[in-house]
């Protein structure tokens, strides 16, 4: 459980610069029918591009995060034995700023927010940790077409660790005093013949500061 717990710490910290997605293929008959889905999907996919379109203008400020929120389901499978498990962390107190600047895009994050995470395994058994993390990071971002604000620089944990990082968030809601980050990351690694599969989808709220 202690594996566990101090992953989903990790991915805590960099949920902010750290993001992975799949698309998924479609099946068809033949090629005509093919081309004509393709064509619809297309079409489809412009006109969720417009109506989601981000004014960049509006990420510039200071935000106050409200809560980062986060599900997920993954495994870990040592000498031959794998245990399933889900869990869900939700926010108990967080005082964390991020700070996004113009002319130059730079961007800052300082505060703590601690979290409750329950894990259930697959063997019937639960667990509830509380935690706080740390942010401390610095660097700058740049906004694409896709909805994605993406962040380059480093950040620590509040223990005097510092680690260089790159990454992306889909911005799933902006306006004038909400943003709304989305993150989903995918882990299939060994670590001290351990081998974790993980996979969690964060949802990060941010109230712009008055």
């Amino acid at each position: 459980m202690k594996k566990i717990s101090i992953i989903i710490a990790v991915f805590s910290v960099i949920s902010l610069v750290s993001c992975n997605s799949d698309d998924d293929g479609i099946n068809v008959e033949n090629n005509n029918q093919e081309q004509n889905d393709n064509n619809d999907q297309n079409g489809d996919n412009n006109e969720q591009n417009e109506q989601n379109e981000v004014d960049e203008a509006l990420l510039t400020g200071t935000w106050n995060m409200l809560s980062q929120d986060y599900t997920g389901e993954g495994s870990t499978t040592a000498n031959g034995i794998t245990t399933s498990y889900t869990y869900v962390g939700e926010t108990l107190e967080t005082n964390v700023v991020l700070n996004l600047t113009d002319n130059p895009k730079e961007f800052e994050t300082s505060g703590t927010v601690v979290t409750k995470l329950t894990t259930n395994y697959s063997n019937g058994l639960e667990d509830i940790q509380t935690s706080p993390t740390t942010f401390e990071s610095s660097g700058t971002w740049y906004y694409d077409d896709e909805n994605t604000l993406y962040m380059i620089g480093e950040g620590g944990t509040g223990d005097g660790t510092t680690n260089s990082s790159e990454g992306a968030a889909t911005i799933v809601e902006l306006t004038d005093t909400t943003l709304k980050l989305q993150t989903v990351i995918e882990q299939d690694e060994n670590i001290n013949d351990v081998h974790i599969i993980n996979s969690i989808e964060t949802i990060i709220t941010y109230e712009r500061a008055e």
